[in-house]
């Protein structure tokens, strides 16, 4: 979309949109119809302007969509029936609750660091639980 930056007499620099219909709803958004630019510009108050079309910068990889790989590998450890149904509700609720308390807990059932297998808790920890355990 094309812009006008406009500098007045009083020192003020507005930049108008340009645009080919006049959106009614947005409040706080300058806009000029195209076919009122030049009087916009040639106004007797007007020191100077600039016509400028802002360019979208590019990133710089190859532009080839590729499948996401969680960098997570399912694990598939088998869960304890003491805390299976406490890890089916967090791995597949909405994370509230899940802290660094409740996985001290489930500790004891294992013989590896439950903690390490964490990043973080809440909702990206709880989800974490599906690649973790077998459910």
């Amino acid at each position: 979309m094309e812009k006008v930056i406009v500098e007045f007499k009083d020192g003020k620099v507005l930049t108008y949109d340009v645009v080919t219909f006049l959106s009614f709803n947005k409040k706080k958004k300058r806009e000029v119809l195209f076919s009122y630019v030049k009087d916009l510009v040639n106004r007797p108050d007007v020191v100077d302007y600039k016509i400028v079309e802002p360019k979208r910068s590019q990133g710089k990889g190859k532009s080839i969509s590729t499948k996401y790989e969680s960098k997570n590998e399912k694990e598939n450890i088998p869960m304890p029936m003491e805390i299976a149904d406490q890890i089916v509700m967090f791995a597949r609720g909405d994370g509230k609750g899940f802290t660094k308390g409740i996985v001290e807990k489930w500790n004891k059932y294992f013989e590896f660091n439950l903690h390490s297998k964490f990043e973080r808790y809440g909702f990206s920890g709880s989800s974490r639980l599906n690649t973790i355990f077998k459910i």
